[in-house]
C-alpha cells in the first residue's frame, strides 16, 4: 500500500504502509512515517483479483485521519475509485529453433537468420 498526506491539491509526505482492516467506511493501516489526526489522506491499495487479461487494479481511497498512533492510523473513507494499473513488462522468452521466426527465415531465403538462431 502506498498512501500520500494532501494539502488542499498539494502532496505534503509519501510513504509505504501496510492495510490492517478496510470496510466500507474506513481503514486501519500501518503508515511508515507519521501521520496526524485530521490530514487528508490518499490510500492505493493493490487489489488481490486482476480484471480479465490478468490486469492488475488498486484501490485508491481519499479520507480524513481519525486516529493515529505510533502503529496504527485510522482514516474514515470519503471516496473511493478502482483504477487499472500498468502491468510490469515481462522479457520475451528466448527463441527456439522451431519458432515462427525460423519458419519466416526459411521463407524468406535469410539463411543467415537461420544459422544465427540454430546456434
Amino acid at each position: 500500500m502506498r498512501y500520500k498526506v494532501l494539502k488542499g491539491k498539494s502532496v505534503v509526505a509519501r510513504g509505504v504502509g501496510t492495510i490492517l482492516d478496510i470496510s466500507s467506511n474506513g481503514a486501519a493501516f500501518r503508515p511508515a512515517g507519521p501521520v496526524q489526526r485530521g490530514e487528508l489522506i490518499e490510500l492505493s491499495i493493490s487489489w488481490p483479483v486482476t480484471l480479465p487479461d490478468e490486469i492488475p487494479v488498486r484501490l485508491v481511497v481519499i479520507g480524513k485521519v481519525i486516529r493515529s498512533t505510533a502503529e496504527c492510523a485510522v482514516c474514515v473513507i470519503g471516496q473511493y475509485e478502482f483504477r487499472t494499473q500498468a502491468r510490469l513488462s515481462q522479457a520475451p522468452a528466448a527463441l527456439s529453433a522451431g519458432t515462427r521466426v525460423l519458419a519466416w527465415a526459411g521463407t524468406a531465403g535469410r539463411s543467415d537468420i537461420r544459422a544465427v538462431a540454430n546456434g
